[in-house]
């Protein structure tokens, strides 16, 4: 009953997020105006934005004028409501920290895929909650160490590839990622966020849709990794166990 609940929260968390994923960057309001239909502008009713259900019941269209909206906006909704259910599940109820650092990671990724940017809002809010939860559990050391190392790692990268290679906002991300796990894990998170742009780059040249020149969101690897890794943190350990056994 829990992850329901939670899911259902995670999906109107969702589409909150994908409200400033596609507003933000294009300067419009946030909170201000209600949503309208690209093609004949009409404002969308309450009752077709019901997360979750009003895509599948309006088929993805405008009630008003048939004009097919963008599967990614259910998508949002459905990934809020994805990790918040495996969230509620894993965590046995709400946790405030894990909650908030798994909604700013998943607006992270979302920034990061669709804009190749990371706002600094998002990723000094992350560092900020991941301070937080380290006093909460006490280790701190490890992680600061972690993170002002792969923050070093990165700003270097950024610094020598005249930012080609990789963004700033990276950078930035990668004190959040270090205080989040320490040493060894923020590591391990990173190797499988590289894997997993790898694996994605590959398949998108196999199949016409990039080329080796370009840009790949790795902000959204390392915030998707991040998120596995929470959800789920004793993969760390097995990792430590296949790597050490």
């Amino acid at each position: 009953m829990d992850a329901i609940l939670f899911g259902f929260i995670g999906a109107i968390t969702g589409s909150f997020i994908g409200v400033i994923v596609d507003r933000w960057p294009n300067g419009k309001g946030i909170i201000n105006g209600r949503s309208r239909c690209d093609k004949c502008k009409i404002s969308i009713a309450w009752y077709d934005m019901v997360p979750l259900i009003s895509w599948f019941v309006l088929h993805g269209k405008c009630r008003s004028c048939g004009a097919s909206f963008s599967f990614r906006h259910a998508g949002y909704e459905w990934a809020g409501a994805l990790i918040w259910a495996i969230a509620a599940i894993q965590f046995n109820g709400f946790l405030l920290i894990e909650f908030s650092i798994l909604t700013f990671l998943f607006a992270l990724a979302c920034f990061d895929l669709r804009h190749l940017v990371l706002p600094d809002v998002l990723t000094i809010s992350l560092v900020i909650l991941s301070l937080a939860r380290l006093f909460q559990l006490g280790y701190i050391f490890d992680s600061v160490i972690a993170a002002c190392v792969l923050f070093g790692l990165v700003a270097l990268l950024f610094f020598f590839s005249k930012g080609s290679a990789i963004g700033f906002g990276d950078a930035k991300l990668a004190l959040g990622i270090g205080l989040l796990f320490g040493i060894p894990y923020a590591f391990y998170v990173s190797i499988v966020a590289v894997f997993l742009g790898a694996i994605i780059g590959i398949i998108l040249m196999i199949t016409g849709l990039a080329t080796r020149k370009t840009q790949l969101p790795f902000g959204t690897f390392w915030a998707i990794s991040a998120i596995i890794f929470l959800l789920w943190p004793i993969m760390l350990s097995r990792i430590d166990l296949f790597l050490f056994k």
